[in-house]
């Protein structure tokens, strides 16, 4: 699964969720609240954020 994110998502990198399936922590992610955060198990999550202070894209990966 592969979920684009908006221009005016921004990475809040001092703040985390937690992952449904492996525990890991990841980067919680500033979007709207019905969208979707959790991994699922059958699939990989990977939301591209734009990041307007590096001005470049990132990815995070749950596998």
């Amino acid at each position: 699964m592969k979920q684009e994110l908006d221009s005016r998502s921004t990475v809040q990198a001092n703040r985390y969720f937690h992952t449904s399936c492996t525990g890991r922590l990841g980067p919680r992610l500033d979007i709207p609240p019905n969208t979707e955060t959790k991994s699922s198990c059958k699939g990989r999550f990977v939301p591209r954020l734009r990041n307007k202070a590096a001005n470049s894209f990132v990815d995070f990966v749950e596998d």
